[in-house]
C-alpha cells in the first residue's frame, strides 16, 4: 500500500540529519588536526563556526517539537469534526539563499467544509502549510479536521492515502511537481553515503 506520513511545515526538521552529518565530519576533521599537530589558537575559530550550524539544527528540532506538541494537545482536547476537502491553496513564500538572492518557496494549504452539528451551517477550515503537495497523494478528500479552543486555528487527519502513487488524486487539475520526491530522496540517500564516506576516512585515515 502506498502510504507516507507527511507532516505540516512547521513540523518538519528539515535538514537536521544533513547538519548533524556535517558537525561530525567537521569536529572530525579539527580533532585528527589537533592529534596531530596539538592545539593551535587558529582552531578556536573553527570550534566557534561550528557552533552555527548546531545551533540552526537545535532551532529546527525544538520549532518541529513545539508544534507537534501543540497539534496533539489541540487533537486530545476533543474538538473534532468530519469534513471534505475542497480545495488546495498554494501560495509562494520569498526567501534569501545563501548567495543572497531570492527565491520563492511554495506552500500547500487545504481546506475543508466542515458541517456544524447543531445549526447544519457549512464552514470552510483551513488546514496549516505543507511544503509537499500533499493533495497529489490522496484517494479521497474524506478528513477528520480538529479545532483548538479559540476556533481559529485546525488540523487534519486520518488522509485516506492512494494505494499507488500513479492513481488518479483528488485534485487532478492542480498536478505539481514534488521537488521531495523519489528523485529528491535518492539524491539525499547519495550525500548522505559520501558524507558517511568522508567522516569514515577522517577517522580511520590509513583504511
Amino acid at each position: 500500500m502506498f502510504k507516507r506520513k507527511i507532516r505540516p511545515a512547521q513540523e518538519e526538521m528539515t535538514g537536521v540529519l544533513y547538519s548533524a552529518l556535517f558537525l561530525l565530519i567537521w569536529y572530525a576533521g579539527l580533532l585528527r588536526g589537533i592529534l596531530t599537530s596539538g592545539f593551535q589558537s587558529s582552531y578556536m575559530l573553527f570550534l566557534a563556526a561550528g557552533l552555527i550550524p548546531l545551533f540552526t539544527a537545535v532551532q529546527t528540532v525544538r520549532r518541529a517539537l513545539f508544534y507537534r506538541r501543540q497539534r496533539e494537545e489541540i487533537k486530545a482536547a476533543g474538538n473534532v469534526s468530519r469534513g471534505r476537502i475542497v480545495n488546495v491553496i498554494m501560495k509562494s513564500s520569498p526567501y534569501e539563499d545563501s548567495h543572497h538572492r531570492t527565491r520563492y518557496r511554495r506552500y500547500y494549504f487545504l481546506e475543508a467544509e466542515v458541517a456544524d452539528l447543531v445549526t447544519g451551517v457549512i464552514n470552510r477550515m483551513e488546514s496549516p502549510a505543507y511544503s509537499r503537495p500533499i493533495h497529489r497523494y490522496l484517494a479521497s478528500p474524506e478528513v477528520t479536521v480538529y479545532t483548538d479552543r479559540t476556533g481559529w486555528k485546525h488540523y487534519m487527519d486520518d488522509f485516506q492515502w492512494k494505494e499507488r502513487k500513479s492513481d488518479p488524486g483528488i485534485f487532478e487539475e492542480n498536478r505539481v511537481f514534488d521537488e521531495y520526491g523519489t528523485g529528491a530522496l535518492v539524491c539525499k540517500v547519495l550525500v548522505i553515503i559520501v558524507m558517511l564516506f568522508m567522516l569514515f576516512h577522517i577517522l580511520f585515515p590509513g583504511s
